[in-house]
This record gives structure tokens, sequence and C-alpha cells, in this order.
């Protein structure tokens, strides 16, 4: 199962890992910024982040109505088109040298949403689903019937999973978060006038396991 989530502003890093879990820090600015990796069973982290299966996946073209003018790309894809197609999200690969902080804010502001594949190892996204795993079993069903009895979640996650601290410190994601969600203000200090710059913090985590027989969610946007 494959989540896509539609919303202004989206980040999607994907990892290769079997069992699909997502994770989720929520990030306190006036945007929002939302990362997800893959896993075999699903797992979401909340600006979020999820770690769902990924196989190496060939990059999507991009679409728009209009003639675009843009550079043809190694790593990524052209929206130089004018023929319709089906839409899709761009694909780029972390290990990539040309997959900088500057391209995925651009493509982020121009497609509202991208993909970076291989952002984190292997090894961390088993280490994540590894140390959730006691929470997510010991998940209860929730009564009101909102996340349905094939999902369970666990909360905290910075206090429960070192590996969860690790990937919220990934480079590539605090780089684009700073970039799009910072806010600069100006304001009176006394008969001194003073800007400051706040940086995004993530004040919530969650994660969820989407195990088999889950159904998907349907496109939808979430507020942050």
């Amino acid at each position: 199962m494959r989540r896509f989530s539609c919303r202004p502003r989206i980040l999607q890093v994907t990892s290769l890992i079997p069992n699909q879990t997502s994770i989720a820090p929520g990030l306190h600015s006036r945007r929002s910024l939302r990362t997800v990796s893959p896993l075999p069973q699903s797992f979401n982290i909340m600006a979020p982040i999820a770690v769902d299966q990924a196989v190496e996946a060939p990059v999507a073209p991009t679409t728009t109505k209009a003639a675009v003018a843009a550079p043809a790309l190694s790593n990524g894809t052209s929206t130089s088109t004018t023929t319709a197609k089906t839409p899709a999200i761009a694909r780029y690969d972390a290990n990539d040298p040309a997959t900088t902080t500057e391209l995925l804010v651009s493509i982020i502001e121009r497609d509202g949403g991208v993909i970076v594949e291989n952002i984190i190892s292997q090894e961390l996204a088993g280490r994540i689903k590894t140390e959730l795993k006691p929470y997510f079993d010991t998940d209860k069903v929730d009564p009101s019937g909102f996340f349905p009895e094939t999902t369970q979640r666990a909360t905290g996650l910075f206090a429960r999973s070192d590996a969860c601290v690790e990937l919220a410190m990934n480079k590539t994601y605090i780089d684009v978060a700073n970039a799009m969600l910072s806010s600069t203000y100006t304001y009176w200090n006394g008969q001194v006038q003073e800007t400051v710059t706040s940086k995004p913090i993530i004040s919530s985590t969650v994660g969820f396991r989407v195990n088999p027989g889950g159904r998907q969610q349907a496109l939808h946007r979430d507020d942050g």
C-alpha cells in the first residue's frame, strides 16, 4: 500500500525497506512539511516521515497544461511539454550531488510535492521499525473508529526511539524544512527595531503502522 498526500508543500522521502511505516513529527510553523519514506507493513512519521516498502522506482514525469521552459534533468524530470499526461510526482535520488536543497524547494514550490529516494539507509529504517514495534504491538483499537483496526499508532517517538531522533536530524530534511518553513519578523524592542528569523521546530511526533488488509486513504490535505 502506498500513501500520497495532497498539500501545498510536501516533501516525500523514500528508503528501501519492506512493510510500510510512516513517521510524522509535527512541525510548529505557519506552514507544514511532510516527509514520507517507505518499509513492508506501512509506517508514517508526521511532518511526517513514512517508512514503507520501496523498490527501485523509475523517475516519474511531471505534467503541465501549458509549455514551460525547463532544462532537461538527469536526476528528476523536465517540465517542457504541451502534451497532457497522467500527473506524477517527480523523484530524485538523495545520493546524487545534483539533488540540492534549492532544487527540492523549487520542485515543491512548482508541483506541491517531491519524492526523495535513498534519503535514509535500509539499516536505519530497520532500526526504526524494530524500536517502535513494541509500541505498535500494544496499541489499543481506536474506540472512535477513525483509525481502523489494521492501523497501530505510537507517539512520543523521540523518547522511545533513538533511530527516530536520527531520522529527524537528517540533513536534507532539516535543510528543506528550514528553507520553506522559517519565518522572519520585524518588531520594536523599546526604541530599537529588530528583525529575527524563527526556524520550524518539531512539536509532536506520531508513528502509524498499517498492517495487511488496511485500506489506502483517500487523497486529502492535512493542516499543520
